[in-house]
């Protein structure tokens, strides 16, 4: 009972359907090679090659390869909402980067990260505008003393926040 102890209300539940069990087996499918030619994954995950990408709708996901039977066994028995690590999502032509892949340790070398002082991380983190000094186009990595904080995407001389709306923080 989380409620009975000290932590962060973090539990694991076990159910057991007493009525009529459905056999359907569903597995994700594989992402084809026309969605993985519009992006290149190697630039946003390390060991991209270990990796067994599937896609649900637009969302883009990774799981590593090692686990796959352990995967699939889990899927064989109970209907997952979600596994592996949401990189991001594929909308018309343009790849657009998941907060999770932000949070992970699976992010690419490749990524350009811009670093912030305090101020301007509580202004990210608030997901007020930000300014940066650096001119490059697209997707960074915007980092507090190295420890990655979200995205922005920088169009037009602006950075516009991507840090998800639920977690901003709303106190001053």
């Amino acid at each position: 009972y989380p409620n009975r102890i000290k932590g962060e209300g973090f539990f694991c539940a076990v159910l057991r359907r007493t009525g009529a069990s459905s056999d359907k087996s569903f597995s994700y499918p594989a992402v084809p090679k026309t969605l993985s030619l519009k992006i290149d994954i190697h630039n946003w995950i390390k060991g991209a090659e270990n990796m067994l990408l599937f896609h649900k709708a637009e969302e883009i996901f990774a799981f590593e390869t090692q686990y796959a039977q352990e995967l699939a066994l889990v899927m064989s028995v109970l209907k997952l909402r979600k596994s592996g690590l949401r990189i991001g999502e594929l909308i018309r032509d343009d790849f657009i980067p998941n907060h999770e892949l932000a949070m992970s340790t699976l992010q690419s070398n490749q990524i350009p990260s811009i670093q912030l002082d305090l101020k301007t991380s509580l202004q990210y983190l608030r997901r007020e505008t930000i300014e940066t000094t650096v001119a490059q186009k697209g997707w960074s990595l915007v980092q507090y003393k190295g420890i990655s904080l979200g995205w922005i995407k920088q169009v037009q001389g602006k950075a516009k926040n991507h840090y998800p709306l639920n977690w901003r923080i709303l106190m001053r």
